[in-house]
């Protein structure tokens, strides 16, 4: 990387910054430092500013945003290069250059009488064990200078400061461990002869360096993959003064600076190591020879992992999905919902795992290992499998009785119920949906397809119609993602294909999984259709032992025997079924009075419209106002209905109200011609008249 001295004048201030400028073929690197300068008043003495350089002995750098890509100015760059310095590899001092901080003043325009230089360091954060109220920022460094007016500077010889840090320091009298964390300096110049004189200079810069740990970790052999193939190490980048904490509202929750090493050593560790070990030794994920690290620094078989701050993202912007290098927050509002901190960072790291096997997949193909294709598009297929994925991989945790907020239940929950009874992702377009809300399809194709059976779990074949769609997708044989935002059009010849070739399920394609998917939905409101074990009792929809699932808006219609037509008007706003594979549920309260009777229900489209339509019928019994429907077994009568043109009909020749009085209908719209037809128009039409 080339280095480039910049100059940017302002109105009263020096501007000398080293940015990132991205041009095409070429990264020029410029040193970037704000000098301002400040006066008690108007007749006091001010000094030119000096030019002031901070590198680190090693000369290594970093790059620092701190807004996260939000901003972009050019006074303000996003993205700015500072010192990167490492006290502590694996829990031992590193070798001095990594951790010597240089801090150079030039073109220095001093009064002829006596001045003090005093530069102070004081770490970003604050130490929330200090007493309330105090600044709570940890001073690391102070060092001050007396100059003579006999000194003399010639014009090239800059005034060095140089510090060593240690594993200790005094502070406040007491020995305290060094802290890691971005630092902010502060440079004063004052009149040596009535330190009460207003400064002839001030400077200070916050996030003018960082200095952090690292924890180097051999990863598992993982037997039967190819030599080389996964990563054989991980690498941990963290800071024991960003805020190590389970609620970010809590400052009492906040764990204590000394407790973070044994924390990571005796916890979060070993757990990364199981999660990685999980997924390509139990789960026997993939994970191909074409991955590699694409940090310039590390080598190839290498995965980092940066615990950093929800404001702040550690060791650059948020990385891209699939990326070598993770970043996971260590105070993010979600850790909450977990009973430790570890729990919530081994969930994030199951999602992020997760992206680099898709990552391996799509470099397997030839791809450059962007997972989401143009525009972001695909993430229905990235996002969607990666939050899976923690469910897989914390059963226990995921789907215990007090889930809050924790990942998969969050966007599944998401999907039925997110935005009410209008915005919900029932009847939303994919495109439009959170492609985090997806994973609750694919949860529903890892357990039909394999993944839960006769009362056991089973991880490996629950995961290979994942990975099979995945393969599908990052071949490139049915849509090159990198060129198409065509999702809608081929969701479904993706999904027949890695259904066919996963050859575990119980439905030929992805038309028949879709409205398997509807049907398990609405047993989610039934008080017998969740599965209690995996996969048990048979024919039910979605394992949830605890009944976690949100439950839907259903609307109602009363049936006493008159013909009722249900349509626009009595739908839900917007009417119909707008998307490609948006869902519509009903219920239908049946009067005694139909006892005995036929019924029939006929769905019928516009002759013109290109929408497809399926039609289910689930039948329930009430048992009292207070609980859920049961779900009344009659698999015959609910595969009972056929296609005549345009109506889709389903007949019952004599209504048993005795064993249900209820009925639940399920329509899906099944076809990919949303940008066609967007109203999705459909009328039911429901009546008591036998049907020949």
């Amino acid at each position: 990387m080339n280095r480039y001295s910049f100059l940017i004048r302002t109105e009263g201030a020096l501007v000398l910054r080293r940015v990132n400028i991205y041009l095409p073929g070429i990264c020029l690197a410029l040193v970037v430092l704000l000098l301002i300068t400040t006066s008690a008043d108007s007749s006091a003495q001010v000094l030119p500013a000096p030019q002031i350089f901070i590198a680190g002995l090693a000369d290594h750098w970093i790059d620092f945003d701190p807004d996260n890509g939000q901003k972009n100015t050019p006074l303000q760059p996003s993205i700015v290069t500072i010192p990167h310095l490492v006290l502590k590899r694996d829990g031992q001092l590193t070798a001095p250059r990594e951790r010597t901080l240089i801090v150079e003043l030039r073109n220095l325009d001093l009064p002829r009488s006596p001045v003090e230089i005093t530069l102070a360091v004081f770490t970003q954060h604050s130490d929330h064990s200090l007493e309330p109220g105090s600044r709570g920022q940890i001073l690391v460094w102070q060092e001050t200078r007396r100059i003579s007016p006999d000194e003399i500077f010639s014009p090239g010889e800059p005034l060095t400061f140089q510090h060593e840090f240690t594993d200790a320091l005094q502070w406040k009298g007491e020995l305290v461990p060094t802290p890691t964390d971005y630092f902010q300096l502060e440079l004063r110049i004052t009149p040596a002869d009535n330190s009460t004189h207003a400064p002839l200079f001030t400077f200070s810069q916050e996030y003018a360096f960082l200095m952090e740990n690292q924890r180097l970790v051999a990863l598992p052999e993982i037997p039967g993959h190819t030599q080389g193939a996964p990563p054989g190490e991980l690498i941990l980048y963290y800071c024991d003064m960003f805020p190590f904490q389970l609620d970010r509202d809590d400052p009492g929750t906040r764990m204590p600076r000394e407790k973070i090493e044994p924390f990571l050593q005796t916890q979060l560790i070993p757990s990364l190591q199981a999660a990685f070990r999980d997924a390509l030794e139990a789960w026997e994920l993939p994970w191909y020879p074409e991955w590699s690290s694409y940090r310039l620094e590390d080598p190839p078989n290498r995965i980092s992992l940066a615990l950093t701050t929800r404001d702040i993202w550690f060791h650059g912007q948020s990385p891209d999905r699939g990326s070598a290098k993770m970043s996971i927050s260590v105070n993010s509002k979600d850790n909450r919902a977990y009973h430790s901190l570890k729990d919530s960072l081994v969930s994030i790291f199951y999602h992020e795992l997760f992206h680099n096997i898709q990552r391996s997949i799509s470099l397997h193909f030839g791809g450059a290992g962007d997972v989401d294709g143009l525009d972001n598009t695909w993430r229905f297929f990235s996002e969607g499998t990666a939050v899976l994925a923690s469910s897989v991989g914390q059963p226990g945790l995921q789907f215990s009785p007090d889930p809050g907020l924790r990942a998969y239940f969050t966007n599944a929950n998401g999907y039925l119920a997110g935005g009410g009874p209008v915005e919900r992702d029932l009847n939303k377009s994919y495109q439009e949906i959170d492609p985090y809300h997806g994973a609750i399809y694919w949860r529903y194709l890892y357990e039909q397809c394999g993944g839960m059976h006769a009362g056991l779990e089973n991880p490996a074949q629950g995961m290979q119609v994942i990975i099979q769609a995945l393969h599908v997708l990052y071949a490139g044989e049915i849509v090159d993602i990198h060129a198409s935002t065509a999702m809608i059009d081929h969701l479904p010849e993706i999904m027949d294909e890695a259904i066919q070739e996963a050859g575990t399920c119980p439905f030929a394609d992805y038309r028949e999984s879709l409205n398997q998917f509807a049907a398990a939905l609405y047993q989610l409101q039934t008080a017998n259709g969740r599965c209690l074990a995996p996969g048990l009792p048979e024919e039910c929809g979605f394992y949830d032992p605890r009944d976690i699932y949100l439950d839907l808006h259903i609307p109602e219609i009363q049936f006493t025997s008159q013909a009722f037509t249900y349509d626009k008007s009595d739908q839900p706003f917007p009417a119909g079924i707008k998307s490609s594979y948006g869902i519509d549920f009903i219920q239908v309260k049946l009067s005694p009075a139909v006892d005995g009777k036929p019924l029939s229900i006929e769905l019928i489209s516009p002759e013109d419209s290109p929408a497809q339509f399926n039609l289910q019928v689930i039948k329930l019994k009430d048992v009292d106002a207070n609980h859920r429907p049961l779900l009344v077994e009659d698999r015959e009568s609910q595969a009972n209905f056929s296609p005549g043109g345009d109506v889709l009909r389903y007949s019952i020749p004599d209504l048993d109200f005795e064993a249900y009085n209820r009925l639940g209908i399920v329509i899906t719209r099944v076809d990919n011609q949303e940008s066609v037809d967007k109203q999705g128009e459909y009328e039911l039409l429901i009546h008591s008249n036998r049907v020949q």
